[in-house]
């Protein structure tokens, strides 16, 4: 048997060019542009959740659920 850590591999050619940006001047685009990009936590978390969501599903998020686990 082979060593695992000895096997080649081959690696997978991405299908994208890494310089590819999004669309400018589209409605997710508009609403990413007044985020406060500069430090990670001044964004507003549920508006980039929202944004996220509906650019890579296309449909509206569903609604927030609250969980508790505890005794």
């Amino acid at each position: 048997l082979d060593d695992a850590r000895t096997v080649p591999y081959s690696a997978i050619t991405p299908q994208q060019t890494l310089n590819e940006l999004n669309p400018p001047k589209t409605a997710l685009a508009e609403r990413s542009a007044p985020l406060h990009w500069a430090e990670a936590d001044m964004i507003d978390d549920n508006e980039l959740n929202e944004i996220l969501w509906l650019a890579i599903k296309g449909t509206q998020p569903p609604a927030p659920t609250r969980s508790y686990f505890g005794r």
